[in-house]
């Protein structure tokens, strides 16, 4: 795994728990069907992307699904909402349910986004094989010469990735809180 994701690690956690929460609260809607599977599958990637003996291709399949799902349901909102003459494309009235759905939507686009990136420098079984294959022969030749045949690059995350994950948590939890402590009680559906 990454050397450097304690951070990241965190952020996943507070994102999955954020999309399980969101997909348990699901069920009062009429278009349930749709948005469950959003924020399940975007929770379980998160989930995923912190166990080190997770498989990278899972998390990768898992976060392709999740981001298309997010794309098409952005989409059906943004129609939803012009044709119904709702909110406007900017609008953050989050008593609008249109305005929630797309947030979320646009949330676990650019959670799965960052996902991808994070799960694209991960280290998988084969890519391990090929670097211990790497190191025996770093070491036959390094008997020769002396030098140290451990000594390999660690893997790290991009910044934007590390940052971009904690910005998200920052954006996704504070427009929550405030959502839920001034606009709860004029919540329209």
């Amino acid at each position: 795994m990454v050397a450097d994701t304690k951070l990241y690690t965190i952020c996943s956690l507070l994102m999955a728990s954020l999309f399980a929460v969101s997909a348990s609260v699901q069920f009062n809607d009429t278009d349930w069907y749709f948005w469950l599977p959003l924020y399940a599958c975007a929770s379980f990637v998160h989930l995923l992307s912190c166990w080190a003996v997770s498989s990278k291709r899972l998390i990768k399949h898992m976060a392709k699904l999740a981001l298309w799902l997010g794309i098409l349901l952005f989409i059906k909102v943004l129609v939803e909402d012009y044709a119904g003459g709702i909110s406007g494309f900017w609008s953050i009235d989050m008593r609008e349910r249109v305005v929630r759905e797309k947030l979320g939507s646009g949330l676990v686009f650019v959670s799965m986004i960052l996902q991808l990136a994070a799960s694209s420098i991960r280290n998988d079984p084969r890519e391990m094989k090929n670097k211990r294959s790497r190191i025996q022969t770093n070491l036959r030749k390094s008997k020769s010469t002396g030098n140290s045949p451990l000594k390999t690059k660690r893997t790290r995350l991009p910044t934007w990735v590390k940052y971009g994950m904690a910005i998200l948590v920052g954006i996704s939890y504070g427009l929550s809180i405030f959502f839920l402590s001034y606009h709860a009680k004029g919540m329209k559906f």
